[in-house]
């Protein structure tokens, strides 16, 4: 199948649900040590939540191919927390553009709570 061919097999437009985009910022998380969305590991929070659970706590914008994502977390007491919210912009990025293709132009992070090991 020649480059041609396939232009010419695709056709229509596709998109993208932003609680997908959510979904995704939120698992990029899972590899961060501390990092809690809603109390919760990254990887509980989204094994249970539903979609207006994440749009809680992942905010998502796409505009023109670009997508800007708000992000409130909570950090384990003793992290870092400049160190961490970096750590969280740059994995959020970098899974949001390698898994759609799309531009991430900005990830803001709000950090709500601190947790302490006794919490968790």
């Amino acid at each position: 199948m020649t480059e041609q061919d396939v232009q010419e097999v695709r056709f229509g437009e596709v998109k993208i649900a932003n609680d997908v985009i959510a979904v995704i910022a939120g698992m990029a998380l899972c590899e961060i040590q501390g990092v809690y969305i809603d109390g919760k590991t990254p990887e509980a929070f989204i094994d249970k939540s539903n979609s207006k659970n994440i749009s809680r706590a992942v905010k998502i914008e796409v505009s023109e191919g670009y997508v800007n994502v708000g992000i409130i977390v909570s950090i384990e007491y003793g992290k870092i927390i400049s160190d961490v919210c970096v750590d969280v912009q740059d994995k959020i990025k970098a899974a949001i553009q390698t898994m759609t293709g799309l531009d991430v132009a900005r990830v803001d992070v709000t950090v709500d709570e601190l947790i302490f090991k006794k919490e968790k």
